[in-house]
């Protein structure tokens, strides 16, 4: 299930930021996301998974890598 999380956030990731380029589950969010793009980015994951993130990881300091919001999701989805 991970692997497949990762495939879609990396794949939503890409769709906000318009990157060709190879990204990584590592790749630092602050590189690829402003403010604004960063909350577009969470919205689609919310809607992609059909969950809702709490507010209190709406703060970008919150996720520091595309890694921290696979994990994220899946906590989510296995509660």
């Amino acid at each position: 299930m991970i692997t497949q999380i990762q495939e879609i956030v990396l794949r939503l990731v890409k769709e906000k930021t318009c990157t060709e380029g190879e990204l990584s589950i590592n790749t630092p969010l602050s590189c690829l996301l402003n403010s604004i793009t960063y909350i577009q980015f969470i919205i689609a994951c919310e809607d992609e998974f059909n969950i809702e993130i709490d507010d209190e990881h709406l703060d970008m300091q919150h996720f520091k890598t595309l890694n921290d919001v696979v994990v994220c999701i899946n906590n989510i989805i296995n509660k």
